[in-house]
């Protein structure tokens, strides 16, 4: 008997949130005072949208859910706007059933940038290893600013109410030290193929803080910024390169900071 109580309480989380994302994207949609936000989205619709996605994905019937149901699965509001915004920006969900991902990716298909910078970090063929993180910086730009645009603006709105907001606080940061915690190991390996170490006094978190800083500038500036039109010869250079086929000007700007941020490792 507790099995089946078990699952229906995963499934229910997952349904939550699945609702959940789709209100806040609809919120920071149609928000007049704070276009972009989604911390504040309201709960009412959610409660009647999870009804609706359990009924999705289970063929059952459903009642409405209740606030009571989101502190169940989630302790609050509060840390259930936190796990929405952290799902919209990390695109995971967890615990959900295929059909419950496969819902999400409709609002978010998964780019596939991190898993191939992995594979390239780790595979002994890829022959240009000091290409490896430039070439990744470009995509994760193309992530940013072609791909989903939306989840971008999203984020930005999320960085504009953290002053106010310890939610949007919360979800920064674990959003943050997530991406650091995927990325760390896999530059580490990448400074080894070029025969590179971490200057002294400089971290690996510094260099991940140095690159992201590029990446999420240039986004800001090519999705904020109407001079920097995708025709522009700017906008090309910067995210999606010129009739010239140079290297991206994020792609240099990455290997500016790694090389000023490393040395060689002479041992």
């Amino acid at each position: 008997m507790s099995r089946p109580r078990k699952r229906d309480q995963g499934r229910a989380a997952a349904c939550l949130l699945i609702a959940g994302v789709r209100v806040a994207l609809e919120h920071a949609g149609t928000s007049t005072s704070r276009v972009g936000d989604a911390s504040d989205f309201p709960i009412e619709p959610v409660l009647d949208q999870a009804a609706a996605e359990w009924r999705a994905q289970t063929g059952e019937p459903r009642g409405r859910f209740s606030r009571s149901s989101i502190s169940r699965n989630y302790g609050s509001v509060d840390a259930f706007r936190a796990a929405v915004l952290s799902a919209i920006q990390t695109q995971d969900l967890p615990g959900t059933t295929d059909i419950g991902i496969s819902a999400f990716h409709e609002l978010f298909p998964p780019a596939s940038h991190l898993d191939d910078y992995a594979r390239r970090v780790d595979d002994p063929l890829v022959a240009d290893a000091r290409a490896t993180h430039a070439d990744f910086a470009a995509h994760d730009l193309l992530a940013m600013t072609e791909r989903n645009p939306v989840r971008t603006r999203l984020w930005w709105g999320t960085h504009a109410s953290a002053a106010r907001s310890a939610t949007a606080r919360q979800v920064i940061e674990a959003t943050y030290a997530g991406y650091d915690e995927l990325l760390a190991p896999l530059l580490r390996k990448e400074l080894h193929r070029r025969g590179r170490r971490l200057r002294d006094g400089v971290s690996i978190r510094d260099l991940l803080v140095s690159l992201t800083i590029i990446t999420e500038g240039a986004a800001l500036r090519v999705l904020g910024d109407p001079a920097i039109a995708k025709d522009s010869d700017l906008g090309r250079a910067l995210a999606l390169g010129s009739a010239t086929e140079r290297p991206l000007l994020v792609e240099t700007l990455a290997e500016v900071v790694i090389e000023a941020m490393t040395e060689p490792d002479g041992d």
